[in-house]
C-alpha cells in the first residue's frame, strides 16, 4: 500500500503514512481501519489530508467488492480509471510518459484477450486472480530458462541495440503504432524510421516485417492500416506473404526480407498491394450476437454505457455494429466482443 497510496500524487507524503502506521499499532487496528476514519482513529493529520486519506481507503474498499464480482478485464479497466493511473499516463507527454501510457494498453489487452479465450473455453467468470497466477507462472517458466536453451528473446527495440539474431520479427508495423500516434513532426518521424532500421539490421538471415488488420485497444476494436514505412523498403529485396487463417479472409499480413546481401539476380516477388477495407451491404441477422437487436434499439456495453445503436453490417468477414454512445460517441464495435444488453 505505501508504494501506490500517493500514486499518482494524492498530497498523502512519507510522514502522514508514518503517523498512520504508529496510530495502527497503538490502537492494534490495520493501516486501512485507521484510514477509513482517521478522525476517529484520532490521526494527528490536518482536516485536508484526513479527507484524502479517507478518500483513498474508501476507493480501495471499493476494489475489494469489485475483485469478488468484476472478470479480470473489467476490474482493471476499473483499477486504472478510478485510481487515476491512467490520466496520469496520457497527461504525461514526456517519451517515458508516451511508453507508460502504451504498457497500459497493451496490459489492458493482454488482460481482455485471456478472459475471452477463457470465455471461448466455456468459463464464465474469470476473475483478475487467475489472470495474475498466468503471469507468475510464465515468469516462474523464464527465470528457469537455461542461457542454452532455444527461446523466442521478446523486447523493445531500444533494448535490442547492439545486439544481432538469426531471425527478427518486428510486429506492429502500423500507422499511429509505428509510427507512433504521438510522432506528427518530420523529426519525429524521421527518429521513427531510424528506429525501425535498427531493428531490421538487427537480423543476420531474415528479418519479419508484419502488421494487424485490427486491435483490441481502449476497450473497441481498432482497424489498422499498414505503416507508411513499409513503403520505404526496396521491393527487390521484399517477399510478400499472407500467413494461413482459420477464415477465408486472412486477419494479418506480413512480408519477410532475407537481410544478407542482394544477389546478383534476386528472386523478385510481387510488390505489396495495400487496399483500403471497404464495408459491404448491411446484415438483417448478424451471426455473431447473443441478443437480437437492430438499428434504432437501445443497448448497453459495459465500458461505454448506454448507446442507440446505428446499423450492422460485415466488413472483412467480420460482424460489426455502429453504436451512438451517450457519453462516449460513436464506436465501431465486434459483435463477437461487443456484449451488449438490449434495453428494453
Amino acid at each position: 500500500m505505501l508504494r501506490v497510496v500517493n500514486f499518482p500524487t494524492r498530497g498523502i507524503g512519507e510522514t502522514t503514512m508514518r503517523k498512520v502506521s504508529e496510530q495502527a499499532i497503538v490502537m492494534n487496528k490495520s493501516m486501512m481501519e485507521v484510514m477509513d476514519d482517521p478522525a476517529e482513529a484520532g490521526l494527528e493529520v490536518s482536516a485536508g489530508t484526513q479527507t484524502k486519506i479517507a478518500a483513498f481507503a474508501q476507493m480501495m474498499m471499493r476494489f475489494r467488492e469489485a475483485v469478488e464480482t468484476q472478470d479480470a478485464y473489467a476490474f482493471a479497466e476499473l483499477v486504472l480509471r478510478e485510481s487515476g493511473v491512467m490520466t496520469a499516463a496520457m497527461a504525461d507527454r514526456s517519451p517515458e510518459g508516451v511508453d507508460r501510457k502504451e504498457n497500459l494498453d497493451e496490459l489492458l489487452s493482454g488482460i481482455h484477450d485471456f478472459v475471452q479465450q477463457r470465455t471461448d473455453e466455456g468459463i464464465s467468470f474469470t476473475p483478475v486472480q487467475d489472470f495474475l497466477a498466468e503471469v507468475s507462472l510464465l515468469t516462474d517458466q523464464d527465470d528457469n530458462l537455461k542461457d542454452t536453451a532455444e527461446r523466442v528473446t521478446l523486447m523493445t527495440v531500444h533494448a535490442a541495440k547492439g545486439l544481432e539474431f538469426k531471425d527478427v520479427y518486428i510486429a506492429g508495423l502500423e500507422e499511429n503504432l509505428f509510427p507512433s500516434q504521438h510522432c506528427v513532426s518530420a523529426p519525429e518521424i524521421e527518429e521513427e524510421r531510424r528506429l525501425l532500421y535498427v531493428a531490421v539490421t538487427r537480423a543476420m538471415e531474415r528479418c519479419y516485417l508484419s502488421f494487424a488488420r485490427q486491435r483490441f485497444k481502449n476497450g473497441t476494436v481498432n482497424f489498422s492500416s499498414p505503416s507508411r514505412f513499409l513503403k520505404d523498403f526496396d521491393t527487390r529485396y521484399v517477399r510478400t506473404m499472407i500467413a494461413a487463417a482459420p477464415r477465408p479472409t486472412p486477419q494479418w499480413g506480413a512480408w519477410q526480407m532475407p537481410t544478407s546481401r542482394p544477389m546478383a539476380s534476386p528472386a523478385v516477388t510481387s510488390t505489396p498491394t495495400l487496399k483500403n477495407l471497404k464495408a459491404s451491404k448491411d446484415l438483417t441477422h448478424p451471426k455473431a450476437t447473443d441478443i437480437a437487436v437492430k438499428a434504432e434499439d437501445r443497448v448497453t456495453h459495459r465500458v461505454f454505457g448506454k448507446g442507440t445503436v446505428l446499423r450492422l453490417y460485415r466488413e472483412n468477414d467480420n460482424d460489426k455494429i455502429d453504436i451512438q454512445f451517450d457519453t462516449a460517441g460513436k464506436k465501431t464495435l465486434l459483435l463477437t466482443y461487443a456484449k451488449l444488453e438490449k434495453i428494453e
